[in-house]
């Protein structure tokens, strides 16, 4: 089982006689309204097991709270296969079903890593760090404003103060109203990037190319400032996620081939087409 979700796949389960696949999982899109903008977090459909033939026997949909936590499985006929309730930091506090155990993918949809099979005590693997619910914090500390995890993720972000005063707090004691898509920092359901991608190209050149890549990418700082620039706990993560998602759409408007606009056809008539 590997989970395309996220910055490197988790590692696959043993398999058994014939190397057949035990589990998958179907996704669609998260609480960023993409298919991995928010880590995955509320994007689960299903799950299927039973594989024989090339099809498999079993198929179970998931149900999620508001934050993208699994809080059942059904089957098709809607009878319950898994149910789970947590405290507000994912500790697991009761449920029951024939797929409770068997089913890894649980708080924020993150996969449940046991302890010697445990179902009450383990890690959640959130990507880029474990996250301990029993403990309510991190297992690691937060690799920001470390020189190469900036450069690995391409970002400009500053150090946060809010992060600064504990590198291992998990969403800064805010599991109610925020989550977290990377095991990185604090972010609120409801960001939204504010890029707007230019539609057309002029020119070739690379300074008019230059230009208008600066001026989407002020546009796109302007209006996170209107949207999170509210001087608020809840929104200071999604205005620093903001201008960081406006910085890494630029790097890529600035690296991507331009094309010229269409030449008109002999009838007059001109096809519109986007630059990229």
């Amino acid at each position: 089982m590997g989970d395309t979700v996220g910055i490197r796949p988790r590692p696959a389960p043993t398999r058994p006689a014939g190397n057949l696949p035990l589990v998958t999982y179907t996704r669609g899109r998260d609480l960023s309204g993409s298919l991995a903008g928010a880590g995955g977090i509320g994007g689960l459909l299903a799950r299927s097991h039973g594989y024989s033939g090339g099809n498999w026997t079993y198929h179970n949909a998931y149900h999620a709270d508001g934050n993208g936590t699994v809080t059942a499985l059904v089957n098709g006929s809607g009878v319950l296969q898994a149910g789970y309730r947590y405290d507000p930091f994912g500790r697991y506090l009761n449920g029951g079903g024939t797929l409770a155990t068997a089913n890894v993918l649980r708080f924020s949809s993150k996969p449940w890593v046991g302890f010697a099979g445990s179902t009450t005590s383990g890690l959640y693997y959130y990507g880029y760090r474990f996250y301990d619910p029993y403990l309510q914090r991190w297992v690691n500390r937060d690799p920001i404003k470390e020189p190469g995890f900036n450069l690995l993720i391409g970002s400009q972000g500053t150090f946060h103060l809010d992060e600064a005063k504990n590198l291992y707090a998990f969403v800064q004691n805010d599991p109610l109203y925020s989550i977290d898509n990377w095991g990185l920092v604090k972010k609120c359901p409801e960001c939204k990037s504010q890029w707007k991608a230019p539609l057309y190209i002029l020119t070739k050149l690379p300074i008019l190319k230059l230009a208008v890549c600066e001026s989407a990418f002020k546009a796109c700082n302007i209006d996170c400032a209107v949207e999170y620039g509210e001087e608020s706990n809840e929104k200071d993560s999604c205005l620093e996620h903001c201008f960081d998602d406006c910085w890494k759409n630029y790097l890529a408007c600035l690296s991507k081939t331009w094309k010229p606009r269409p030449k008109p056809s002999p009838h007059g008539s001109v096809r519109s087409r986007r630059v990229w």
